[in-house]
């Protein structure tokens, strides 16, 4: 409790201190449920309980023919009941995008119009005690102290009065390490979160305008190449923490926008996992060419200069057995500029457990 008072603390003045920063700083308490991706067990048995302070900031006028939306950064932590892993804090980046305008009205009196819009954050999350501090045989989720955390849901703010806004969300959050260490079962929770708005001092005074972002930003029609290196270790029960394998990925593909920051994408995905080859090196056996192609469909989205990216595939040629459906998400820069540059991170997953991550540059070939 005393690490939990500290985090509302510091989080209380970072907003006293960041009043330029943003347009809009949130502070919110949160409960989350969790359960295993495969299993759905619970290995923790209590709900965790927790804070959020983010800060954003409007980036597209409405007036610019393309809906707003809103950008920002977070930083929260989760205390966890029972030790299991100890606590959890992290910090993520985070986009906004509004789906309806709702006016509500508690009895008889009608209140301000509130925003109903879906959120989607990638970051950083740190456990105090992973698997190698504890060895709780409840902990076969996390392993590593710093993990990737994604989350998405939607969010509705209602203005009260001129003094801010009241939050309410509803999201689904992931927590893995990307299998860079056993065990990584990974942890999901269904998180709610209750909070406060206030808009920054800047927007306050009608000091600051939104952020302006270019045509060049917007979805693509056209042909692309993506080669991913990364990096995992085998899923073999003999395979020891330390024993990294490379993982590299080329996709070639035709990318549709059918609307201004939203496309489509099919692709021919060349996968080569020299993990898989573990079992024939501890056995002394020649080992085969560790080939995968698929065939992947993707959607994604666009906020300004980022991108999510979304998509599954299915394996058409693979030289172990397993599962040939694979998802993948991803989260992109695009490097303004005459030839269209991107850069991201993807976690590839096999029934929303990683595989590996992919460190991504692409280019669009025409």
């Amino acid at each position: 409790m005393k690490r939990l008072g500290a985090c509302l603390v510091g989080m209380i003045l970072l907003s006293v201190a960041l009043p330029c920063f943003g347009q809009y700083y949130t502070f919110s308490l949160t409960r989350g449920w969790n359960f295993s991706p495969n299993s759905w067990e619970k290995y923790i048995e209590c709900p965790t309980t927790g804070a959020d302070f983010s800060v954003s900031w409007d980036a597209v006028h409405p007036e610019n023919g393309r809906r707003p939306y809103r950008l920002g950064l977070k930083a929260n932590f989760a205390w966890i009941p029972q030790g299991i892993a100890g606590h959890r804090g992290g910090v993520s980046g985070f986009a906004t995008t509004p789906l309806a305008s709702i006016r509500p009205s508690v009895f008889g009196l009608d209140l301000p119009g509130g925003n109903l819009s879906a959120e989607i954050g990638a970051g950083f999350g740190f456990y105090t005690k992973p698997w190698e501090q504890t060895h709780d045989d409840k902990n076969t989720f996390i392993a590593t102290y710093l993990n990737c955390v994604m989350d998405f849901g939607l969010v509705y703010t209602q203005p009260i009065g001129g003094a801010g806004a009241l939050v309410v969300g509803a999201k689904f959050v992931h927590n893995s390490n990307g299998f860079l260490a056993k065990p990584n079962q990974g942890l999901n929770y269904l998180q709610g979160e209750l909070g406060w708005q206030i808009p920054a001092h800047a927007q306050k005074q009608g000091l600051s305008e939104p952020i302006r972002y270019g045509e060049r930003y917007d979805a693509r029609t056209g042909g692309f190449l993506v080669i991913a290196p990364g990096m995992t270790i085998p899923r073999n029960e003999n395979a020891k923490n330390g024993d990294f394998f490379p993982a590299y990925t080329v996709q070639f593909g035709w990318r549709y926008a059918y609307m201004k920051c939203r496309s489509i994408a099919l692709s021919v995905d060349f996968a080569y996992n020299f993990a898989d080859n573990y079992e024939y090196i501890l056995a002394g056996e020649p080992t085969p060419f560790p080939m995968f192609v698929a065939l992947a469909a993707t959607h994604e989205t666009h906020w300004g200069p980022l991108s999510l990216r979304m998509g599954v595939g299915y394996h058409i040629i693979e030289s172990f057995p397993d599962s040939r459906l694979y998802e993948r998400v991803g989260v992109f820069y695009h490097f303004p500029g005459k030839v269209h540059q991107f850069a991201g991170i993807s976690i590839k997953a096999n029934s929303t457990h990683a595989d590996f991550i992919e460190w991504s540059y692409g280019i669009d070939l025409w």
